[in-house]
Formats: C-alpha cells, structure tokens, sequence
C-alpha cells in the first residue's frame, strides 16, 4: 500500500449518501425487438472524492459479466452548449453485474462534475444505484503534511505552502552536506594529503578541493541548478 493512498471505511452507513437510484427499460417494438437504453444521465452533481456504484440486470444470462460504464462529465466553457465540445469526459470506468464496485473518481478540477451512465447495448433492463462517500480519508502522507503546518504556524489547508517548506528545508540540508564534505577535504590536503596527487575522494590538482573554485564547484552548481 502507498503511504499515499486514501484509506476510507465501510463499516458506518452513515458514511454513505444514496445519491442515484434509478432505473430504465429497453423500449420494445415488436416481438423479440427493442430499442437500446443509450447512455444516460444520472441526474447529480458532485465534488466526492469516491462513489461506490452497483449496476443490476433481471434479464441477465449467467454468462453475463460487463455491466457497462459510468464516467465524470465536466462543463468546458469554450464548447458552449454544444453537446459534444461542451463536455469534458475522463476515461470512463467499467462495471460488472451485480457487483458493488468503489470507484476513486480522482476528479481534475474543483468544479463539480455529473455521472453518465452507459448500459450495454443488450440490456432490456437496468437498476443503477450510487452512494457518495461523505466520510473521513486516512492518508499518511497528507496527515503528516498538516501536523507539519500546524507545527510551524502554516495553514496546513495550503499544500503550496507546506511544498515549498519542504523544498527550502531540503536544500539547506544539501547545502549543510556540501559545505561538511568541503571542510573535510580541506581538512585532509591540509593535513598531510598530497596537495599534487590524488586525495581518498578522488579529486587531483594542486591546492585541493576549493568550494569557491569553478572547476571544482561543479557538484554545488548541479544541485543547486535542480533545486
């Protein structure tokens, strides 16, 4: 498991907002003959950061696994209300039947996004059902963040702030090694190391290793490029 990841929990149904229960018919034209269900909209507007969805057919054969697709719809401004440049649609992700299926909906903006819904083209009938989860999230690495923030007087709710933190602490911590490993060289050719040979770490040249000196400057300047 990722020190990343969100831990969520499942044992409290309060936890859980039934936000979708729907269900719809193929429409039958003749004998043996219906028109396909479509895609559809659920008809809710949401920020979750996880939804736990359960698609169900009575008309199923064994055999029978998908269950079709549900995906995220976003508004894009610059479409319009046209119907397709209008909509931004992440990948979608795919159902099976009869099976509750938690999904992470990872969303990829702050704006609230729909729920589409795609049956199979071969379902006469479908039940959907989607819970919200409103519950808390564990995750190591974010918990760590905001004990961090508090600790130093940082709104913890500022990730920006805490990353840029984290950035400066660990370049003076580079820049503390450098200047040790600095002073240990010099502390070495000037005490009894052949200043016109080779020293343990492998630096040659008469004088020793000099922070100040372009040429042997070129570990400092490297990271500090990266950082």
């Amino acid at each position: 498991m990722s020190a990343c990841q969100d831990l969520i929990f499942f044992d409290n149904s309060e936890d859980w907002e039934l936000i979708v229960d729907d269900t719809r018919r193929a429409t039958e034209v003749g004998e043996n003959s219906y028109i396909p269900i479509g895609s559809f909209d659920l008809g809710v507007s949401i920020t979750n950061s996880y939804i736990a969805v359960v698609a169900i057919t009575s008309s199923g054969k064994p055999t029978w696994v998908f269950a079709g697709d549900i995906t995220q719809v976003y508004d894009f401004a610059p479409g319009g209300s046209n119907p397709i440049l209008g909509k931004v649609r992440p990948q979608p992700f795919k159902l099976f039947i009869n099976r509750m299926q938690v999904i992470p909906t990872g969303r990829i903006s702050p704006a609230p996004f729909r729920l589409q819904y795609t049956p199979p083209a071969w379902f006469k009938d479908v039940a959907i059902r989607v819970y919200a989860y409103t519950g808390d999230k564990l995750n190591f690495v974010e918990d760590a963040l905001f004990d961090l923030g508090n600790a130093l007087g940082i709104d913890p709710n500022n990730p920006d702030g805490l990353i840029s933190l984290a950035f400066a602490a660990l370049r003076d911590l580079i820049d503390q090694r450098f200047q040790e490993l600095s002073d240990k060289i010099d502390n070495l050719n000037g005490g009894g190391g052949d200043p016109g040979g080779t020293s343990n770490f492998g630096f040659t040249g008469g004088g020793g290793f000099e922070p100040d000196n372009p040429q042997d400057n070129i570990g400092f300047g490297f990271f500090q490029g990266l950082l």
